[in-house]
């Protein structure tokens, strides 16, 4: 795998591969040059998708697993840790995936203006950090 693209093959969706192909680019171009809340945002939308992608595929296994919000048969709305913790539950992830930094987990909050409890630099660069090797991760899995 180039350290620059990553080819998604693993996606069925031809729009949204390109479209994940694209945000790879500019995540690692992000977080190359420092823009690491972009990072973060980019991650978590892609890891989303990704996720989203497939535990529609097998949206009964999803309802059905004991990791599923309760009371919320609506794939789509989840949060990001409750689509990580169903999906590992299917084996759609690695098992050990690490848990993502908050940032990450709740990108949604910072595409509306959120921040992090302490902005600092260091802060920023490890969670943007965590978020891409995440994604990374979750590539390696399913390819």
């Amino acid at each position: 795998m180039n350290a620059r693209r990553c080819e998604f093959r693993f996606i069925a969706d031809p729009k949204l591969r390109e479209m994940l192909q694209r945000h790879f680019g500019m995540i690692r171009g992000a977080y190359d040059m420092a823009c690491y809340p972009w990072t973060i945002l980019l991650a978590g939308r892609s890891i989303e998708l990704i996720l989203l992608e497939g535990l529609n595929a097998s949206w009964v296994r999803a309802l059905a697993s004991p990791k599923a919000p309760k009371g919320n048969s609506d794939i789509d709305s989840w949060g990001l840790a409750d689509l990580i913790a169903v999906s590992a539950d299917l084996g759609l992830v690695p098992p050990s995936l690490p848990e993502l930094p908050q940032s990450a987990v709740r990108w949604r909050d910072l595409a509306g203006g959120g921040t992090l409890p302490n902005p600092s630099i260091e802060v920023w660069k490890e969670e943007a950090g965590v978020g891409l090797e995440v994604l990374l991760k979750i590539h390696r899995w399913l390819s």
